[in-house]
């Protein structure tokens, strides 16, 4: 999921980038016609077209959260992480037991719920880069049925760890 997670984060932080620079345009155009026309008439009109236009791209930028979207993902991305190296701790050291398997089910359960849309086309590239070597996450593929790895053995672990390989002997 921390894959997952950084690659939407690039996603929105592109989004952001290109709804910004339209902005900055529309203001470096406005300056120099506010330098270089005379006519007051025409001068109004030009104002109150590119006005109009910044707020509708700020309006837009405001209404779909690229920022803090980019910002969720990043935590959730840092938070993915950390459980995925506790994980492979645990498993270096051949102490995962039950318990420590459940704590790391419910924790990844705690940050998957706060997970919003993840754009399609960054599902399909992960799952089409990972399939095969990797247990995929459920949101991923949408059920559990389909997300399995050559190397698994049980499909209790397919929902637990999503970018870790996980040997039968646990």
């Amino acid at each position: 999921m921390a894959i997952v997670c950084s690659k939407t984060i690039s996603y929105f932080h592109m989004w952001k980038q290109i709804s910004n620079v339209p902005s900055i345009f529309i203001s470096a155009i406005m300056s120099v016609l506010n330098s270089n026309v005379d006519d007051p008439f025409v001068l109004r009109y030009l104002n109150i077209t590119c006005n109009l236009l910044t707020a509708i791209l700020i309006g837009l930028n405001n209404q779909m959260k690229f920022t803090e979207k980019a910002n969720m993902f990043h935590q959730l991305s840092i938070k993915f992480s950390k459980l995925e190296h506790a994980i492979e701790q645990a498993m270096n050291i051949n102490d995962l037991t039950n318990d420590k398997l459940n704590s790391f089910v419910v924790q990844y359960d705690s940050l998957s719920e706060n997970i919003e849309n993840i754009p399609n086309h960054i599902k399909n590239k992960v799952k089409n880069a990972y399939n095969g070597d990797y247990f995929l996450p459920i949101i991923l593929n949408g059920d559990s049925t389909n997300n399995s790895s050559p190397n698994s053995g049980s499909e209790q672990y397919n929902s637990i760890v999503p970018n870790i390989m996980i040997n039968n002997n646990v």
